[in-house]
């Protein structure tokens, strides 16, 4: 008899800032004194969540992208890698660029020209052709004090980590190993279309190329060997136009594909879950500005705040997530301490769902029987002849829709089910969408072939035969 032991749930956990606004004039002497609580109230959530894995940055590292707001930022990461190091864990740094960074151009030809993006087809089409045109040359000098940041810190300072660098400042992609656990981060440039103080709102543009270049030309390949993938960008979705928010739902971010979009910019938290007519769930987590500062009339608006999350998988993959924000103290003074406009659990925390392509190496804790099978050791070495590859099948993810849905149902009721479809009906396809709406695209998948069977006096004779499966099965 074989003794297959549970697993137990592994987990990662990180911090999500945004929008520091390092260098910001005129408000730097309100800085030191939220330094203090921002750092005291990240040491109260240590105690609750955990050691942190990762820092995420989503953007406005500084106010203006100069190289002295650049040396303000390293002494600002510097103390908060101070107080990991006290706590007794270093995490990695993931971090992208936001308008702020930007060092605005003067308004050349050039630049009036990419004003006018959406109006000039043969700009967009030359743009991505070549890496060495007067367009691609003038979005990397609006950059250049933010990539030299990233050059002179990779992998030496804060954990910076090293990526596959894609067409653009900020476009990058990285898989950090934890345990048995494969985490994949997507960072897009958002706001290189964004380089003056006009109103961009519903104007910016993310190119389909910019996750093609940093997933090896198949993102859906990609995050299919990962557990968790999280796609890092600036802006929200609201901020592109709407040509380019049509991509984006459809060829960079569909249903499915990432487990989470994470983004900043416009200063307040939000969580959103969302999905429509069967297909899996969207979930978008907006971070609340770090060092966010508005003029509203006479008066000064303080947002300030950050989020912790951790993922784990236990019976189903789930994210937990601390929002933390600045309340005003009765009487005078501030606080850092849980967001309430969420609805929070008895921790101070919320949990929600996500997808997970992978399937976990773990057991349900409140299984009675085998349902996951490690994909490691001797069950699977016993399995290994009668494996089947099914390869990504994108072309059939929204194809018969409702039958996925149906047998979906179907294996939730009952954990098994029957398919019948006639010959040359792409079936491999079908069976393909289906695992990959259940986030277990990387489960091996068994076939046993029953077509030489005639009756159950035959089945002792049968099995020791050289037969071929044909029948799919999925350790799942």
């Amino acid at each position: 008899m074989v003794e297959i032991k549970k697993l137990e749930a592994s987990s990662f956990t990180w911090l999500h800032i945004t929008d520091l606004h390092a260098g910001m004039p005129s408000q730097d002497w309100l800085w030191p004194t939220l330094k203090t609580l921002l750092l005291d109230d990240i040491e109260k959530i240590h105690k609750v969540a955990g050691d942190l894995d990762l820092v995420i940055f989503s953007g406005d590292l500084t106010q203006r992208g100069t190289k002295s707001e650049f040396d303000q930022l390293d002494s600002i990461l510097g103390e908060l890698w101070s107080l990991f190091q006290k706590l007794g864990f270093l995490p990695k740094l993931f971090v992208l660029p936001g308008n702020h960074d930007v060092q605005r151009p003067p308004l050349s030809s050039t630049i009036r020209t990419l004003k006018r993006w959406w109006d000039e087809p043969e700009v967009q089409s030359e743009f991505f052709a070549t890496k060495d045109n007067e367009y691609r040359n003038s979005i990397e000098s609006a950059f250049r004090e933010y990539s030299a940041w990233i050059d002179r810190n990779t992998g030496k300072n804060y954990g910076l980590l090293p990526t596959n660098s894609g067409l653009l400042p900020g476009d990058q992609s990285t898989v950090i190993t934890k345990e048995n656990l494969r985490i994949g981060l997507v960072g897009l440039n958002s706001t290189w279309l964004q380089l003056d103080n006009d109103n961009y709102e519903s104007r910016l543009h993310v190119d389909t190329k910019q996750l093609l270049n940093v997933t090896q030309q198949d993102p859906d390949a990609w995050c299919s060997q990962n557990d968790l993938n999280l796609l890092v960008a600036h802006h929200p979705t609201s901020w592109l136009h709407e040509q380019s928010a049509a991509h984006w739902d459809n060829e960079i971010n569909p249903p499915g594909r990432f487990s989470a979009h994470l983004f900043g910019h416009v200063h307040v938290p939000s969580a959103l879950v969302s999905g429509q007519g069967g297909s899996p769930t969207r979930v978008s987590l907006q971070g609340i500005s770090t060092f966010g500062l508005a003029k509203i009339g006479p008066t000064l608006d303080r947002s300030h705040g950050y989020s912790v999350a951790k993922f784990s998988q236990s019976h189903k993959p789930e994210l937990k997530i601390w929002p933390r924000r600045l309340h005003k103290n009765i009487g005078a003074g501030n606080n850092i301490g849980p967001d309430t406009g969420f609805s929070l659990d008895a921790d101070n925390s919320f949990t929600i769902s996500v997808t997970s392509p992978r399937q976990p190496n773990i057991l349900p804790a409140n299984a009675g029987t085998l349902s996951e099978i490690p994909h490691t050791g001797t069950i699977r070495e016993a399995l290994q002849d009668a494996e089947y590859a099914i390869p990504v099948h994108i072309a059939h993810y929204r194809v018969r829709n409702l039958e996925q849905r149906a047998l979906l149902n179907a294996l939730e009721r009952e954990r098994a089910s029957w398919l019948v479809a006639e010959w040359g009906m792409s079936e491999d396809g079908f069976v393909s969408s289906v695992k990959r709406q259940m986030g277990t695209h990387a489960a091996p998948v068994y076939r046993l072939d029953l077509g030489d069977f005639v009756d159950r006096k035959q089945s002792r004779k049968w099995s020791n035969s050289n037969s071929t499966a044909r029948l799919n099965v999925s350790a799942n």
